[in-house]
This record gives C-alpha cells, structure tokens and sequence, in this order.
C-alpha cells in the first residue's frame, strides 16, 4: 500500500509540475528578468509537491437523507445478495488482474528511481573528487579539464585558458555561479526530480533551469565588463558544450 501510495503522489504531483511549467513557458519565455524566472523555476517545484497533499473538505449533510437510504437498503441488499453468486467469478479475475498489473507498474517506477537516484550518487562522486583534487584553491586549473565549471564553492578551469588575456571575465562568470548558489540549485532539483524520473518535462525543466543560472551570470558580466567585451570573450573559446546535471558551464 505505501508503494501504491507514493506512486499516484507521484503522477499526481507530475500532473501539477507540467501544468505549471508550461504556464510558465507561455507567459515567462520572452522575460528578461532572469533572476526572477529563476525563482519561479524554483517555487514551481515547491508548490508541485505541496499542491496535490492538500485536502478539500467538503461537508455533506447526509444525515438528512438516512431515511430515503435506510428504505432504498431493503430494496436493493436482497437483490445484490441473488446476483452474488453469478458476479463472484468475474470480479475475482478482475481483481486478481488489476492487482497483477499495478504490481508490475509499481516495480516499473521503483526501478527507475533507483537508477536516477544511482546517476546522481555517481554524479556526485565525481564532484566530491574533483573538489578533493581542489583542496583549498578557490579557483582550480587543471590540464585534465576541457573547459570552465563549477561545482559548489569552487571554480575549474582548463590550464590552457590561465593565460588567456579574458581570463578575468571567464573567472568572473564562473564566481558568480559561486556566489548564487547556483549548484545547490541543480541538485536538489535533480533529487526532488528523480521521483518523475518518466516525466521528459522534468529534464526540459532542468534545461531551463541551467539557461537561467548562464542568462544571470552572462548578465552580470555583461554589467561587469560591457557587452562587447563579453561577447568576444565567448566567441573566442572553442569549448565543449557537453555537461553533467550538475555542473554550470561556460559555453
């Protein structure tokens, strides 16, 4: 029964998230206040998960109508009780088949979540290595990466750009990362996630939620330095633009 309970909170709870999320695409997507769309991001998880908990009471005088089912009971029992005996083969197949497929259903979720949960523990074992590898540098040049990331409180870049003569810009993009929180962003939307780990709008979510954290640094930057100078900084970087669920990139 718990099972059975947590995967209709599940559906349920997917329902809301897409509803709210493509509310969010209709009426946010041509909205330049990234900051702002980044809290929207983050509320509609909140309130995806709050939102299907909630019960409405509604109050029924039924009392008043006893009677009438007090004298409907002796019309209908007698008939049910002739009928029992007919109906009893059929809704015993029935049941045994409903019980059958949800069984397979609830194993079908659970397994999924299980490998979600899986890549995100492997996700985050490889950034525990790499802020080990880090240790107490703030910002971290590496020959083993192909370009700029962070992850928590801390900045990677590739040792091929700690000569580069916008290096002040790629760090500054980077920090701001920092600062914002942007990573603890990433992963408890993964986590939170990885209950509608079937659900293709909770990967195009996280998506929107990444563009968001690269709209505000880009716009902090740009304030920074000037927006001529910003786009030659990143025109001038050839970079991968691969990425972990976890990481903010510079691409």
């Amino acid at each position: 029964r718990p099972m059975n309970t947590l995967v209709t909170y599940s559906i349920e709870v997917s329902v809301v998230f897409i509803i709210l999320f493509l509310s969010y695409k209709i009426l946010f997507n041509s909205n330049s206040h990234f900051k702002l769309r980044r809290f929207i991001l983050l509320s509609i998880i909140v309130i995806s998960f709050i939102l299907p908990q909630i019960e409405l009471n509604i109050t029924n005088p039924i009392h008043h109508r006893l009677p009438v089912l007090a004298n409907m009971s002796t019309v209908v029992l007698p008939t049910l009780a002739s009928k029992q005996t007919s109906t009893q083969p059929t809704e015993i197949i029935e049941t045994s088949s409903n019980i059958s497929s949800t069984y397979f259903l609830n194993n079908i979720y659970f397994l999924g979540l299980i490998i979600s949960i899986a890549l995100l523990c492997i996700e985050l074992m490889r950034c525990i290595s790499w802020l080990k590898k880090s240790k107490s540098c703030q910002v971290y040049f590496s020959k083993e990466i192909q370009y700029p990331f962070t992850y928590f409180n801390k900045v990677f870049v590739p040792h091929s750009l700690k000569e580069h003569e916008e290096n002040s810009i790629i760090i500054a993009h980077e920090t701001y990362h920092v600062k914002q929180h942007h990573t603890l962003d990433l992963l408890i939307s993964r986590l939170v996630l990885s209950l509608l780990w079937y659900n293709p709008v909770a990967y195009w979510y996280l998506k929107e939620l990444k563009l968001m954290h690269e709209a505000t640094a880009d716009a902090f930057v740009t304030k920074k330095y000037g927006e001529e100078k910003n786009l030659e900084t990143l025109l001038s970087l050839k970079l991968s633009s691969f990425d972990f669920s976890l990481q903010n990139t510079f691409n």
